[in-house]
Formats: structure tokens, sequence, C-alpha cells
């Protein structure tokens, strides 16, 4: 048995006990399988077959729910619980934004960037935001646009900011 897994384990795995001298040992090929080589696909197909839907096997034996639906409809798809809420806050000024202003900013935001900006979707918005309640704003507005995000350090040069 490989440490850290039980021969059920094992077995869900594919691995069948071989006998001495008849092929590599079960160390050998479960080191063949969990090496970061090439066979690392074969090694999410077995954990994490595809055919599962919404749920993946977890290493662990737990299964963990994965919606299929993008960040911005996850996040909002029951927000009316919390409209009222505060969502994110400034700690030095105080400056808050509740869930539904949140929600309504993004949105607006969204809608702007595809209009005014002529942004479509798989289009890359860098964010160059120092940690501001705006930031999350920004962010969930430009996913929610179909926008790819990459943040930018705000105390980076001019010269470093092109590079990337």
């Amino acid at each position: 048995m490989m440490r850290g897994l039980s021969v059920a384990r094992l077995a869900q795995l594919g691995f069948a006990p071989v006998a001495a001298g008849a092929g590599p040992s079960t160390a050998q090929r479960g080191v063949r399988l969990l090496s970061t080589r090439r066979q690392v696909k074969y090694l999410e197909h077995t954990i994490f077959p595809p055919e599962n839907g919404l749920e993946q096997n977890s290493l662990y034996g737990n299964n963990i729910p994965v919606p299929h639906v993008t960040l911005d409809h996850y996040l909002w798809d029951q927000f009316s619980r919390w409209t009222n809420k505060t969502a994110v806050a400034c700690g030095i000024t105080g400056r808050n934004y509740t869930y539904g202003t949140l929600r309504d900013h993004c949105a607006a935001l969204a809608i702007r960037l595809q209009r005014k900006l002529n942004l479509t979707a798989g289009s890359t918005l860098a964010v160059c935001l120092p940690n501001i309640p705006e930031f999350p704003l920004v962010t969930f507005g430009a996913i929610e646009a179909g926008l790819v995000v990459t943040t930018i350090n705000p105390i980076y040069t001019a010269g470093t900011c092109a590079s990337q």
C-alpha cells in the first residue's frame, strides 16, 4: 500500500495487486501515476472523471459540488437575501457598499464597458487600484461583461506596467 492511500482508494484508482515479478509493483505504478510528467492528464481523468457533471471527486473521498456557471452568475445568484447588508467597506474612510448597491454598480459598469468602450467578451482589462471598496466593483463588473481581468500593482512605475 502506498503511504496515505487505503487499499480501497488504490482499487478505485485502478490499481490491482500484482504478483511478484509480474510487472511493476503497486508502489512503482503509483509513483508513475502521481508523477508530474505527462501522466498528470491521466491522473486528472482518473480522480476527476468528466462525466460527473456538477460533482468532482475529492482525493479524500468527499464530493464537492462545482456549479457550471460563470463567477458573476454564481456570485449574484442569491444575493437578494443580503441586499441591505454591507458587502465591502473601507477601513480608513468608512465608505461602504451594500450587496444591492454593489450589484447595481457592477451591472452598470458591465454595460458601459461593452457599449461605451466596445470591449467584447474575451478582451483583457487591466485593473490598477489600491485596496479600496471599488476594487471588487470593477473586478466583478468586468467579469460580468465577459472580460478577462488582470491586476497591476499601483506602486509599479509606468515602465514596469508597460512591460507586463
